[in-house]
């Protein structure tokens, strides 16, 4: 019985079985060079559902200083049935779908001493939901006979951040760290963009931040000095 997925509160979506196997390796961390990989597949035994994950990576310590890294995440689930919106008669409408994830993850770390570092990341998320049919959702939390809908619910949503961060410990538990963060979203319907058109176009909504935060640590004794007779 799952309370969330409805969006509505008393509303619930009995979620069929599943089936997962799962694969996981990776290599020792503390060598220069790791790997890690990571494969999972699940299905449902009464649907035609079926989804495939992978999630892999590698790390590269270059010398004492640089550290670089890289990850990756896909994701394709077919004939998955889940939310899509909220009706006018305050009803879920479910749909019958294929969703698409990818993510692509960089990351650099410099120590330019044992109590300064700065850390560069950067990610790029899409994910496309493509509908094939549409339910609402009922009482008993199955999604009883396809229904007609009159819009288009199909979803194409990208995320490209970068984190740029500084950090100096000056004192012993006392650091300054100084954050820049550029965010571009993209949400559409048009699904059948390239990776690479759709990169290019999540670049145009720009939005840039940039934060300053100081911890300083200090000794309560150093204030109050107890007096003594």
């Amino acid at each position: 019985y799952d309370y969330y997925e409805p969006r509505i509160a008393g509303q619930f979506y009995l979620r069929p079985l599943e089936y997962e196997l799962e694969l996981a390796y990776a290599t020792d961390n503390r060598r220069p060079f790791s790997m890690q990989f990571d494969y999972e597949w699940r299905a449902q035994p009464f649907s035609t559902m079926r989804q495939h994950e992978l999630e892999a990576g590698w790390n590269w310590r270059a010398g004492q200083r640089l550290e670089l890294g890289y990850a990756l995440e896909l994701e394709n689930r077919t004939n998955d049935h889940g939310f899509t919106s909220l009706t006018g008669t305050e009803q879920a409408l479910f749909a019958r779908r294929d969703v698409a994830t990818l993510a692509n993850t960089f990351e650099t770390v410099y120590s330019i001493s044992t109590k300064m570092g700065l850390r560069l990341r950067t990610r790029h998320y899409r994910s496309v939901v493509q509908n094939h049919e549409y339910f609402q959702l009922q009482t008993d939390g199955t999604t009883g006979n396809p229904v007609q809908v009159s819009r288009n619910y199909d979803q194409n949503y990208n995320a490209f951040t970068i984190d740029c961060i500084f950090r100096w410990i000056f004192l012993p538990g006392s650091e300054l760290s100084a954050a820049w963060k550029s965010q571009a979203y993209l949400s559409d319907r048009f699904i059948h963009g390239n990776y690479t058109e759709n990169l290019l176009k999540s670049w145009k909504n720009q939005s840039h931040s940039l934060s300053l935060k100081v911890l300083y640590y200090f000794d309560v004794n150093t204030i109050f000095v107890p007096v003594t007779n």
